[in-house]
């Protein structure tokens, strides 16, 4: 996966992504482009998205995984199309029968449903921390508002120095809260 990202005076920003797959079979490699628009409105949770469809991201990760015989990648992205309010997300690709592209998969489990795909907002001025733990677990910064009267304005919140994590558990990932992220030793 290549993302970049363009910043434009006078228009809305815009999002890039080349995909290439390897076949397997050691066939001519398949490349797929990808662009959007930034968007201020967030990612949606509950729903899948198709190559045309793509909501636009910079991905700065990924891991394989192989469940049901089915080969999926779950990836970790940021989202700047908001300028007030930074997003960071983690969502899952994988390929139809057909080669086409698919983005989000119902494994997401933060004790409200299942969800498609996790999606993080916080102050376009703060920093948080998303990545791979293990094979089987993400950590990320716990977010909170800045003042409690803040609670339901994304634009005012950021890490309060606690890590929660994702942990992959019977085929779902399962969220984690307040996690120990120190070495062992």
């Amino acid at each position: 996966i290549v993302t970049w990202n363009l910043v434009l005076k006078k228009k809305p920003g815009r999002y890039y992504c080349y995909l290439i797959r390897k076949r397997e079979n050691g066939g001519e490699n398949k490349i797929y482009s990808l662009s959007a628009n930034y968007d201020e409105k967030p990612v949606n949770t509950d729903t899948t998205y198709t190559q045309s469809e793509w909501y636009g991201a910079l991905y700065y990760d990924l891991k394989p995984y192989l469940v049901n015989n089915i080969r999926c990648w779950v990836i970790l992205g940021i989202d700047y199309g908001n300028p007030n309010i930074s997003r960071k997300l983690i969502d899952v690709l994988n390929f139809k029968t057909d080669d086409s592209i698919v983005f989000g998969r119902k494994w997401f489990d933060a004790g409200e449903g299942k969800k498609y795909r996790a999606v993080f907002e916080y102050a376009s001025n703060a920093m948080m921390s998303l990545r791979f733990k293990s094979e089987n677990s993400i950590t990320f910064d716990h977010l909170v508002p800045f003042k409690p009267a803040q609670k339901d304005d994304r634009q005012f919140y950021g890490p309060d120095y606690s890590v929660d994590a994702y942990n992959f558990d019977n085929g779902i990932w399962k969220l984690k809260i307040n996690v120990d992220v120190r070495n062992k030793e």
